[in-house]
């Protein structure tokens, strides 16, 4: 007899249904592409769709990173941190 487990939220995820529409040939490429790696059409859907949002994440920090690269090569002048500080305060108090 199979028991089911009880695991805390944090070992365990909910899953959720996705149901999606596929035209002949490109549920034929995603079952020649499972088949190749031995897996099912789920599986491989499955691991496609998370490196497909990981690369979009990896996307946006690479995006980030080199906006901050370009913005650390220009040189504007500043004051020191507590004068900077100090002027943002008079801005809040201003009437």
């Amino acid at each position: 007899m199979l028991q089911s487990m009880q695991y805390p939220v944090s070992m365990a995820e909910s899953k959720k249904r996705l149901q999606i529409t596929l035209s002949d040939s490109e549920y034929q490429a995603v079952l020649n592409a499972a088949r190749k790696k031995g897996m099912s059409v789920s599986q491989w859907i499955r691991e496609a769709l998370s490196a497909s949002v990981g690369f979009e994440a990896k996307s946006e920090m690479a995006r980030k990173l080199e906006a901050l690269r370009v913005a650390a090569t220009y040189e504007f002048p500043t004051g020191s941190i507590e004068t900077m500080l100090a002027d943002i305060e008079k801005g809040y108090t201003r009437d």
